[in-house]
């Protein structure tokens, strides 16, 4: 069961924009089918069960969405909350199917591989452009725009993100350097503002939490990337887009778009308990002259769509998977590969909340369950730790 789970993982990331049904993805599709043969061959067997309050709070969401559906007598806001579901899912997948740290981090590594595909194709697509219409970022009315294997550029950005923190369980120091600098160089390039941001609270992040010989390290490399970058138009680009995040034409859309949110949330009182409905947020914008469908902000969807209790199991959720990777990092202390899993699931996290403010990016086509994944092999590390410390107490006991 596992080896066939390491084995589709990567192609789950290749397939990713394949539909085998209209509104089924490859991937969504091996999910479930992976969640129901674990459920078949493993039963409710000790080493394979999901923490009962993670359960709680996932059946707080599902009785949420379900009320909200029923209010807003819309089947449509039924499947628009699927993406979520998928998101909570995925995180119950690793906890299912892996038992023991090495599977886990075997799993982990399926994931940077299937990351590295998605990477590599969103090179060849970043070349087709720049051959056609050189290092612009618009050409005959079109964005630069790479998607990858994605749907949307955004989910590109997520899994390259995933890629760039699980490069932390590599081995080897040098290979870890020149994969983070590959997956680097890939966000640099993607032309993403959220990206850019992430990339400074990386260097922020790992300089708060690293010796002063890997600060220098990253200090001098990122000085020859600004250099390289000043001397070439690809980085003057980059160099644009990331001025870009303090341009008022810009932010403004944005913030048109977050006040229409809000002011819909709280005034229409009637929908302020269980939310408009999943997938039903229109607003037309005055300055792009176009209607939005999506208000760019994953707290604010969540909060629009399933009201404050819709919100509240969410944000319930976000904070459970908070504390668990903060107990994984307490119990790391005797086990190097297990801080190194915590410090790049927590990079990514954070990471994830910080695109939230900007993005949808947790009901991505491609990013829900990717990320799921990861914050899922959190909780199953967490009680395979516990198991195996079970283990040696009792084991004591006995010789005892």
């Amino acid at each position: 069961m596992q080896k066939f789970a390491f084995f589709a993982i990567p192609f789950m990331f290749v397939l990713g924009q394949w539909q085998l049904i209209e509104k089924i993805y490859f991937p969504h599709a091996s999910i479930l089918f992976l969640l129901i043969l674990c459920v078949l061959t493993n039963g409710v067997s000790a080493s394979h069960t999901l923490p009962k309050s993670f359960l709680g709070w996932t059946l707080f969401y599902l009785l949420t969405t379900i009320l909200t559906t029923w209010i807003t007598f819309d089947l449509e806001a039924l499947r628009a909350s699927t993406q979520l579901l998928l998101f909570i899912f995925s995180v119950m997948l690793p906890c299912l199917l892996l038992s023991d740290e090495k599977s886990i981090i075997s799993f982990l590594y399926a994931m940077l591989v299937g990351a590295t595909c998605n990477a590599i194709t969103g090179i060849v697509q970043s070349a087709i452009w720049i051959s056609n219409y050189g290092i612009v970022l618009t050409a005959n009315g079109e964005w630069f725009r790479v998607i990858g294997n994605s749907l949307t550029p955004i989910d590109y950005i997520m899994q390259l993100l995933i890629g760039f923190a699980l490069c932390e369980l590599l081995k080897n120091v040098q290979l870890r350097y020149l994969a983070r600098s590959f997956f680097g160089v890939c966000l640099l390039f993607s032309n993403s503002r959220s990206a850019l941001i992430v990339l400074v609270f990386f260097i922020i992040y790992r300089f708060s939490s690293t010796s002063l010989k890997t600060a220098v390290l990253y200090a001098s490399l990122l000085s020859l990337i600004l250099l390289l970058g000043v001397l070439s138009d690809a980085g003057q680009l980059v160099f644009s887009r990331f001025l870009d995040v303090f341009n008022f034409d810009f932010n403004i859309k944005r913030m048109i778009t977050f006040e229409n949110v809000l002011l819909r949330i709280f005034t229409e009182m009637e929908y302020i308990i269980l939310g408009h409905g999943y997938g039903k947020y229109e607003f037309f914008h005055p300055i792009d002259l176009d209607i939005y469908n999506n208000p760019h902000n994953i707290y604010l969807y969540v909060l629009f769509s399933g009201g404050i209790l819709g919100f509240v199991s969410f944000f319930g959720l976000i904070v459970y998977l908070a504390l668990a990777i903060q107990k994984l990092k307490r119990r790391a202390k005797d086990s190097l590969h297990i801080y190194h899993l915590a410090w790049s699931i927590e990079f990514l996290f954070i990471a994830a909340l910080l695109i939230g403010l900007v993005e949808t990016n947790i009901i991505g086509i491609g990013a829900s369950w990717t990320l799921g994944l990861c914050f899922g092999c959190v909780l199953a590390t967490n009680r395979a730790i516990l198991h195996r410390q079970l283990i040696t107490v009792l084991s004591n006991r006995k010789n005892y």
